[in-house]
């Protein structure tokens, strides 16, 4: 029988002996010094950085991120995300760094691993004086705006330091129809506030953001989104306890319906906003990316919703980027990361920056069409939230998944079984051992760039309304 919710309780980070034991310190001391020489450690001569940017030709000057929150890559299959699509690449092996929102969010931002920036719990947070998008975008003359709703946009956790305008909300009402505790402001009404932003700031540079909070749980698209309303309407205002009563395929294949249907929902939200571009006349030469923070699990492994586990349909999300150039439609299979879009959006919008001290390189070749072909570097991802953190390395058509506390591990050939049914880390020992090898080799370099950016993530201390709020939205038990 499926399980009910409750995803992300209060856990501390695991020790660095956790993570040390996975690393050869001898081999940390020679990665070091061949980092220093080439420039990662942080000096007064030479930031990791280059905030002062040379724009070059055919740089964007306009850019629009959505994000979408629990979207899985299988379900960006909706009109107007496809229509993008149709105008410029689609990354079909795009992964998120952590299976919930704060960690994979603060590497969007930053382009660092969650290993690299710390912010790994929800009681950490993005440094004040951590570099992000809106931080480089904002001192070379563009107007940034971030519209969204998060739990994790209240100012401590760091995600909208940066950014000129805010319309950032993160509180919760249940005064609604179902009586749960749901976003005070909707996907709607986040539309309006970015179409009257984008329409003020035409004439200028600018950088906007907009994340939308569907299709997180609870699934309450409207009613007109529904697949059945007859059906659903008379217990979807309390589907979670539904869930726990129902066999588990009937639980799944209702779950996936509710949810499908605030997808549909969120995509007709970034179909207004890619109309307003157009009648601006401005859509073509505006850099337009939509992607997600995590996917989403219906019990495929055991697991429902997300932050539970580093299994695919949690971590393999939806990224699509339109350059403001004709392009499209392509779909690449490169290797990539959430990771990567800061170091993209920086290329593409002609700033010069240290690659070496990022977590992923620029995608720009990519999108012009001379990146495929190259070797993928290996990704990390982490930050389960509940029993034993975990970490992630996909390199080839390998990913190994290894406990942080007991060291067991799970391997999958994920070219030929990419449901990750069929654990061969006892059969195939070559794998496991370049599985763990890799695995070593990230960790150091990661770990490397968080003693290099000298940042602690900051502390959030667990007030009784951040805890209530965060208890309500599933993410505390």
């Amino acid at each position: 029988m499926p399980r009910g919710l409750t995803l992300i309780p209060k856990r501390p980070s695991p020790s660095s002996r956790t993570v040390d034991r996975l690393l050869d310190s001898q081999t940390v001391g020679e990665r070091q010094s061949r980092l220093t020489r080439r420039g990662l450690m942080r000096t007064a001569a030479a930031p990791l950085l280059s905030i002062a940017g040379c724009r070059r030709e055919r740089a964007a000057s306009r850019i629009v991120i959505a994000t979408f929150d629990s979207m899985r890559a299988d379900a960006a299959i909706s009109p107007n995300l496809k229509a993008l699509a149709d105008d410029g690449i689609s990354f079909s092996r795009a992964y998120a760094p952590a299976p919930w929102t704060l960690p994979s969010l603060a590497s969007m931002l930053t382009g660092l691993s969650p290993f690299a920036h710390g912010v790994r719990t929800y009681d950490s947070g993005l440094p004040v004086e951590a570099l992000s998008i809106p931080r480089l975008l904002s001192e070379n003359g563009f107007a940034t705006a971030l519209i969204g709703f998060s739990p994790f946009f209240e100012p401590d956790y760091g995600l909208t330091a940066g950014f000129g305008d805010l319309e950032a909300h993160w509180r919760t009402s249940r005064n609604n129809p179902t009586g749960r505790a749901l976003p005070m402001v909707g996907s709607p009404d986040l539309t309006l506030g970015a179409l009257k932003w984008l329409r003020a700031h035409r004439d200028e540079p600018f950088f906007l953001w907009v994340h939308y909070y569907d299709p997180h749980l609870p699934y309450a698209p409207p009613s007109e989104w529904l697949p059945d309303q007859a059906r659903f309407g008379a217990f979807y205002d309390d589907h979670d306890t539904a869930f726990r009563s129902m066999p588990l395929d009937a639980a799944r294949s209702t779950a996936r319906q509710l949810y499908d249907a605030e997808v549909r929902f969120v995509d007709s939200q970034l179909g207004k906003i890619l109309r307003l571009l157009r009648e601006l006349a401005v859509y073509d030469d505006t850099l337009v990316v939509a992607a997600s923070d995590h996917g989403e699990e219906f019990w495929e492994h055991g697991s429902f919703a997300h932050g539970r586990s580093l299994y695919d349909e949690v971590l393999r999300i939806p990224l699509v980027i339109k350059p403001p150039w004709r392009g499209g439609p392509t779909i690449s299979r490169e290797q990539v990361s959430l990771e990567a879009l800061f170091p993209t959006i920086a290329d593409v919008a002609g700033l010069t920056f240290d690659s070496s001290a990022l977590s992923h390189r620029s995608l720009r070749d990519v999108i012009e069409g001379r990146g495929e072909g190259k070797p993928a570097s290996p990704l990390l991802a982490t930050s389960v939230t509940r029993g034993e953190d975990q970490v992630a390395v996909r390199f080839g058509r390998w990913k190994c998944i290894v406990g942080l506390e007991t060291d067991e591990a799970l391997l999958f050939d994920v070219e030929n079984d990419p449901l990750e049914q069929d654990d061969v880390a006892a059969s195939e020992a070559s794998a496991m051992a370049t599985a763990r090898s890799t695995l070593q080799g990230g960790l150091h370099a990661e770990l490397l760039r968080k003693e290099a950016l000298g940042m602690p993530p900051r502390p959030v201390s667990p007030a009784d309304q951040r805890l209530e709020r965060l208890r309500t939205l599933g993410y505390v038990q």
